[in-house]
């Protein structure tokens, strides 16, 4: 429901789940949503990473589908933001940490980062390989496979609605499992920003 409480797309796909993975996919995805609404963009280094990633799918920048992906992308960004979350563990935290550089002050080394195309490929490798492990990302967001899967079809039935009603054809509205990805590609940005220290970008007034 909105703050009406008026019924919005992607809520009824959420009564085909069991009421208490309904009930924590929804309370996460209220909270990532209040998140989202303060984003204006990820991270620098995540807009680079993201922007790496959604080019290796053939899809040109800037389209309607293009910013529909981003979009979902930055909500599983706001999921972790904005939801309880676990601690990272700290063996994560380490296989992030190395394939990051930083100064010798401690600062973030973005241009090494993303100049240097074996390291740019080794983090969006762990990246993806984190996007892929849905019960890993559930884990981390502190719920059940059910209730993530439950936020998740939401999310994606209110995009693939949206792109929709902009026009988009009903053949050409990207899947639900690559919406589904694209929400753990967002959260898993967020663990990286963690570890690098990075802020995203909000927007004016907040």
């Amino acid at each position: 429901m909105d703050v009406l409480g008026r019924e919005r797309p992607g809520d009824a796909v959420m009564d085909g789940f069991p009421e208490a993975e309904r009930s924590r996919g929804a309370a996460l995805l209220e909270a990532a949503d209040a998140s989202f609404l303060e984003l204006s963009a990820p991270s620098r280094l995540s807009g680079a990473l993201l922007s790496a990633a959604t080019a290796t799918l053939g899809i040109e920048d800037g389209s309607p589908l293009h910013e529909a992906l981003s979009r979902t992308a930055l909500l599983g960004y706001a999921c972790r933001l904005g939801g309880p979350g676990c601690p990272l563990p700290r063996s994560m935290r380490t296989e992030i940490a190395s394939r990051l550089a930083f100064s010798e002050d401690g600062r973030l080394d973005y241009p090494t980062i993303t100049d240097v195309p074996s390291r740019l490929r080794s983090l969006l490798a762990l990246i993806a390989s984190l996007a892929d492990d849905a019960a890993g990302v559930a884990a981390l967001a502190d719920v059940s496979d059910g209730a993530w899967a439950a936020l998740s079809a939401s999310a994606a039935s209110r995009v693939r609605e949206d792109l929709s009603h902009d026009g988009l054809p009903r053949a050409a509205l990207p899947d639900v499992a690559l919406l589904g990805r694209m929400l753990r590609l967002g959260y898993a940005l967020r663990l990286v920003d963690e570890v690098a220290g990075e802020s995203p970008v909000v927007r004016a007034g907040q």
